[in-house]
């Protein structure tokens, strides 16, 4: 478990240098205009998802099942990855180790995060069908250069287990929320060890 962890922290931080051309990237754009990685028996249903995500024995547990519930309901038409990409999501990152593969919509990225307009939607490989993807999370990001510290970040969820992260290469502040994947360490952890390396 310590060697997982290490490698998992490891492949985190060789990431986010290529995270911060991507993100970039997709920002110039915005303003100018394979190995399955889980088994179909490991794929849960939604009601099965919404129990793990809100029913657990986490620290998370307070989280208002109305508040991922929302989520849910305004982020399921994004199973189709088409048609995420045709309300401005692009794919701004390889599969990225316990994370998965990231579409960016560089034009919500401001300081008005709205939790069922979040800026970066999560995806894995579909077991189901080998010619697309799977949504797993989203990801809410602010531009780091809009905040001075991380007290004036949006404070999204009850509670205080939904730290932001800074991924200082890219310049942002990120939060995932694992809505439609369960996650052992938590709705709102950076990575989940249930989706491998894609090895």
């Amino acid at each position: 478990m310590k060697q997982l962890n290490e490698l998992r922290r490891e492949t985190f931080r060789l990431s986010n240098a290529l995270l911060c051309v991507l993100i970039a990237s997709v920002l110039v754009f915005s303003t100018a205009c394979d190995s399955p990685v889980v088994s179909s028996q490991n794929m849960e249903s939604t009601d099965q998802v919404t129990k793990l995500s809100t029913e657990s024995h986490r620290p998370e547990v307070a989280i208002s099942h109305d508040m991922l519930a929302r989520i849910r309901s305004a982020t399921a038409k994004y199973h189709d990855v088409r048609k995420a990409e045709i309300k401005g999501y692009g794919e701004a990152t390889p599969f990225i180790p316990f994370m998965g593969y990231h579409y960016i919509n560089g034009g919500l990225m401001d300081l008005n995060v709205n939790i069922t307009m979040p800026e970066a939607l999560v995806y894995v490989h579909n077991p189901a069908d080998p010619n697309s993807r799977r949504l797993v999370a989203v990801e809410y990001l602010v531009p780091d250069n809009l905040v001075s510290s991380e007290e004036e970040l949006p404070d999204l969820f009850p509670g205080d287990h939904d730290h932001w992260h800074h991924v200082e290469d890219a310049g942002v502040w990120g939060l995932h929320a694992w809505v439609w994947y369960p996650n052992p360490e938590g709705v709102f952890h950076d990575t989940n060890p249930r989706v491998g390396t894609g090895d």
